[in-house]
């Protein structure tokens, strides 16, 4: 048996053991002046992950009455790094959402799905906008991607109409095996002419209860979709990757009128939320100034504290997004919450 000798100069070690102190001493030595310049690796990834772009609309093309497809190119000419699934966030005034990309990483343009139908302001926006307006996105960002350390080789993913728009950006562009299930209700499978030369098979409604074992999948969709598709394969924890695409809404719960307190910084607001409304959604439509991005309870951007009141936490297929700390700590995701009483929130 061979063995593995590692020799160092004594330099080297004496270095490593006064590093703390050397540091400590510069720090004293320099000039009690603010830096004005950037780290050469802040500026290069304010370059390639702006925290804003600036996108034109270059086309808009109708899939169907309620269906566009808008392809967006930067103002500057300089497009975001993305991965295969990943989402920009669009606003429209106070209100903002995220959309999944269509196109593939190394296009020259984004490519992204709007519903005239869908119970979302931006959208319904967007749909109206002609050729040549100008949007501000943030991202592309979101975990929903294939990843070769993570995921399998093999990848069924079960998809509907509003959420099919992540898996074909994976389609075009990552190397393994994937099986698109793609389930439409209506049989109108308004994306068809985009899936040409891929595996997919086209059902009216997912009725399989078994995946093997040797697959990873992806779900994407509407909640109650991911829920019933979710709960239906029983799959294990970490198995399956869930997109949700539409933020979460329902009309199942009481519409009754609740005050809603927030404490933002040294500023208070006062307004009404509705018990069938999310918290977000309540805020947006006040013009509170509250971050979001996926709207699905992934993110953590709208996080904020519960200090009073309580609130119902959605989940998807029985489980809570937030961390076990947040939990403890009365922290929520507004867009995954619904007020049940008056509510005192701090963000």
């Amino acid at each position: 048996m061979s063995r593995l000798i590692i020799r160092s100069r004594r330099e080297d070690i004496t270095r490593f053991m006064n590093l703390v102190t050397d540091r400590i001493k510069k720090i004293n030595e320099a000039e009690p002046k603010p830096v004005t310049g950037k780290y050469g690796v802040n500026v290069l990834a304010d370059k390639l992950h702006p925290k804003t772009q600036t996108l034109v609309i270059s086309d808009n093309r109708r899939l169907s009455e309620k269906t566009k497809i808008l392809s967006l190119t930067p103002a500057d000419g300089s497009l975001s790094f993305f991965r295969a699934g990943q989402s920009i966030n669009i606003k429209n005034g106070s209100f903002s959402s995220p959309f999944p990309l269509l196109s593939a990483p190394g296009e020259k343009k984004y490519e992204i799905a709007v519903f005239t139908d869908a119970n979302d302001n931006v959208s319904k926006h967007l749909f109206e906008l002609p050729v040549g307006s100008v949007i501000e996105a943030s991202g592309p960002e979101g975990l929903f991607y294939y990843s070769p350390l993570r995921d399998k080789k093999t990848v069924i993913a079960v998809c509907t109409s509003e959420g099919i728009a992540p898996i074909i950006s994976m389609a075009k562009s990552e190397d393994f095996n994937l099986k698109i299930i793609y389930c439409d209700k209506s049989q109108k499978f308004v994306f068809k002419e985009l899936l040409n030369g891929f595996t997919v098979e086209y059902t009216n409604e997912f009725s399989s209860e078994y995946i093997p074992s040797d697959c990873s999948v992806f779900i994407s969709g509407p909640a109650d979709f991911c829920e019933n598709v979710s709960s239906r394969l029983k799959l294990e924890a970490g198995r399956a990757r869930i997109h949700i695409a539409l933020p979460a809404q329902t009309e199942n719960l009481p519409d009754a009128e609740y005050k809603c307190t927030v404490i933002y910084r040294d500023k208070k607001f006062e307004f009404s939320c509705f018990g069938n409304e999310t918290v977000l959604a309540a805020f947006e439509r006040n013009s509170i100034p509250s971050p979001a991005k996926c709207k699905v309870g992934e993110c953590g951007f709208c996080r904020c504290r519960l200090i009073e009141g309580k609130v119902n936490t959605v989940t998807t297929a029985g489980i809570d997004s937030r961390r076990k700390a947040d939990k403890k700590y009365d922290f929520i995701h507004p867009c995954r919450a619904f007020a049940e009483s008056d509510i005192t929130l701090a963000l």
